[in-house]
């Protein structure tokens, strides 16, 4: 029997938690499609409250946007590496956007025989 899994995670406590969860669900023919969200609440952080001039916000979004993307690719790469060491089929997607919408998306587009949620 197949089995398609859809692991919603972010890195935190809770999300580490269902990762260690999503595992007692694998079998061989187990595939685990991982999704990752950044919250569209990041594109209006500009630090216009504080910076005063748009050539220091420039550089802000830019240090925003580089921090976000390293994080994103910390975190796919250390799940990646997990699955991997344990022998798990999986891909991952990552989103930017509202995560209820996205994951309804995800959801959409493909048959999950479970979806579990850090």
């Amino acid at each position: 029997m197949n089995r398609n899994i859809l692991l919603a995670s972010h890195g935190t406590i809770g999300a580490r938690e269902a990762e260690k969860a999503v595992i007692n669900y694998c079998w061989d023919k187990t595939h685990i499609t991982h999704l990752l969200v950044i919250p569209e609440f990041w594109k209006d952080m500009l630090g216009d409250d504080w910076l005063n001039n748009s050539c220091v916000q420039k550089r802000f979004m830019n240090y925003l946007e580089n921090e976000l993307e390293q994080e994103t690719y910390v975190e796919c790469t250390r799940i990646h590496h997990e699955f991997a060491k344990l022998g798990i089929n999986h891909s991952q997607k990552v989103y930017f956007g509202q995560p209820q919408q996205c994951l309804l998306d995800v959801f959409s587009r493909s048959e999950f025989d479970l979806v579990i949620t850090g």
